[in-house]
């Protein structure tokens, strides 16, 4: 075989038999597609599907070796209702969790526009009163893609707005033993209020944009205190500062206790103790000054 012709052969190999690159993206149609391509091996299971299956195999005992959180257990209950024999719970039950491992499935995709549409979906099909946490999540997901979005060139404060709505209904669904996600929300939502709080024409107008961004950078501050790993404390420490104080000390008598208590965790916490020198002075000089007002009064 010559050169050229065995070149041709491996070619034609190549093209009907080979592939190059990334795979082709296997959609499954709804939930019972999807068991059907899980059960053929067209597509690998996400942690949702494992969830689900793990319940399945072992309804029983499944659960019991799995994290005791309130979004485990809610998962662990639609897994439950997605195979009974009530018709109606039965569906709403596989559409929400259809929706759930999509949602996880555009996260690895980096697909934000498609796991916001996922989301909304689990809203339509589950009733937040019972599942609280699920409910929760998915206003946390697309609260905090549609802040991403809002400021992907300049600030585009409707969507922003909307991003804010979202996070505020996060943080009122979550239950406190959610304190990761309610955390995440916290830091998300006084990112957007400060944003908006500061695209305002006039800043010192914007009332609520900026108690909102106060409110919720305090949450995201103690949630931070208690272990939360979640944002920048560097940023929202200057931030919630930056509304409490004015020429270096408390606006007022009543946020000099807040001043103290951020100061104090900023300047106790590992990320004050890794700013400049210089930076670290001022601000221990700043609770010091506080502290001594306080004091006195």
């Amino acid at each position: 075989m010559s050169k050229g012709r065995k070149n041709q052969s491996v070619q034609g190999r190549k093209s009907k038999g080979l592939t190059f690159g990334r795979s082709p993206v296997v959609r499954p149609a709804d939930f019972l597609d999807l068991l059907s391509k899980l059960k053929e091996g067209e597509l690998a299971p996400n942690v949702i599907d494992m969830l689900v299956l793990e319940c399945l195999l072992d309804p029983t005992e499944g659960s019991r070796s799995l994290p005791d959180t309130p979004e485990i257990g809610e998962l662990m209950e639609l897994s439950r209702r997605a195979f009974s024999h009530d018709t109606g719970s039965k569906q709403e039950a596989q559409a929400a969790l259809f929706a759930l491992r999509q949602s996880v499935a555009s996260d690895e995709a980096g697909d934000s526009q498609d796991g916001i549409r996922q989301s909304e979906a689990v809203l339509q099909h589950i009733d937040p009163g019972q599942f609280p946490a699920t409910a929760g999540g998915a206003h946390l997901k697309i609260g905090a893609a549609l802040a991403a979005q809002s400021q992907s060139h300049g600030v585009d404060v409707d969507t922003l707005r909307r991003a804010a709505t979202h996070l505020e209904s996060a943080l009122s669904l979550l239950p406190r033993q959610a304190a990761a996600m309610r955390a995440t929300a916290d830091y998300n939502a006084a990112v957007a209020f400060t944003t908006l709080w500061q695209s305002a024409d006039d800043w010192d107008s914007d009332n609520d944009a900026q108690d909102k961004a106060l409110h919720h950078g305090l949450a995201a501050i103690d949630a931070m205190n208690h272990g939360a790993s979640v944002g920048s404390r560097d940023w929202v420490s200057r931030t919630v500062l930056g509304i409490l104080m004015a020429n270096g000390a408390p606006r007022d008598a009543s946020v000099r206790d807040q001043v103290i208590d951020v100061l104090q965790a900023w300047l106790a916490s590992p990320e004050g103790k890794a700013l400049p020198r210089d930076e670290q002075s001022e601000l221990t000089k700043y609770y010091h000054t506080i502290v001594e007002l306080r004091d006195r009064a």
